[in-house]
């Protein structure tokens, strides 16, 4: 085989463990990313060997693989671990590393401290805490609402968590700031109340695609494309989806925004076609000048 054959063939592998990193990192069901990592493997020409060194356990199960690689059998177990923990840092990866050995069992984990560096096992260290903290204060008051950043919040968590909080000081909506997150449930619970936490589920269980917007509009695409981009018609939530390592951003409108503009629709329509005539003419339309 050709040194560049071989290079390709990393290349491949270091792309697949970056996806499944994503995913992971997104909290999917065990079960969920183990078949859709078979199906990408496959489409890249990885063997059942790469899936063995890079789902974990519990994957690995979910899809039937590997029954040898139980959980009895630690040093096979381990292994694999290890060798996807190099493959974090030969990716730069080493948020993930945190993540992935924080979500292990503690048997496992503490087998695993002496492949992980000093700063990486005091990262562990940290999230493990901090898991177990949040756990103990829900459990406590399952009615209990976070009122002070809980600490090491950091990115796109600390960001909705300002959000949540600035949206219900201003009498807002917060569960639709946390519906409309890319974050789990169980992230933000702890942030909201009960109420809150059932509207949210709500709003996330019955968002609707662009094409079933536009049936229930009897609406072209374009002109949901334009209604959403104009602010009319915003979506609820953005999602980046990945099938066949081609990545597409997909919207989701939430149910009760679309009853809403079922009686707007006219209007809006009657909007566009002056303000295309005006276009068209050479001419622009003064706001408020059509009242």
């Amino acid at each position: 085989m050709r040194e560049s054959d071989g290079d390709d063939a990393l290349l491949t592998e270091a792309l697949f463990v970056r996806q499944v990193g994503y995913w992971r990192r997104s909290r999917r069901p065990a079960d969920w990313l183990a078949a859709r990592a078979a199906d990408t493997a496959a489409s890249m020409g990885l063997g059942v060997d790469v899936l063995e060194r890079v789902l974990s356990t519990e994957e690995r199960r979910s899809i039937g693989l590997g029954a040898s690689l139980a959980l009895r059998d630690t040093d096979h177990d381990l292994a694999a671990h290890r060798q996807f923990i190099d493959a974090c840092r030969r990716l730069g990866e080493t948020a993930e590393i945190d993540i992935y050995v924080a979500s292990l069992t503690g048997n496992v984990r503490e087998a695993l401290r002496g492949a992980l560096y000093l700063p990486e096992q005091a990262a562990v260290d940290r999230i493990v805490r901090e898991a177990e903290r949040q756990k103990r204060a829900v459990a406590r008051d399952a009615g209990a609402v976070l009122t002070v950043a809980p600490p090491g919040l950091t990115g796109l968590a600390r960001s909705i968590w300002l959000a949540i909080r600035e949206a219900r000081a201003a009498g807002g909506d917060a569960a639709r700031v946390a519906a409309s997150s890319n974050l789990l449930h169980s992230e933000t619970d702890p942030w909201l109340t009960e109420a809150e936490q059932a509207r949210a589920r709500a709003l996330r269980r019955t968002a609707v695609d662009a094409t079933t917007v536009s049936q229930m509009l009897c609406a072209t695409p374009d002109e949901i494309r334009r209604w959403n981009a104009d602010g009319r018609l915003p979506h609820l939530i953005e999602n980046y989806w990945v099938t066949h390592m081609q990545g597409q951003w997909r919207r989701r409108w939430a149910l009760e925004d679309i009853e809403a503009a079922r009686e707007r629709i006219g209007a809006w329509r009657e909007r566009d076609a002056v303000a295309r005539h005006y276009r068209q003419s050479g001419l622009r339309l003064v706001a408020g000048a059509s009242a």
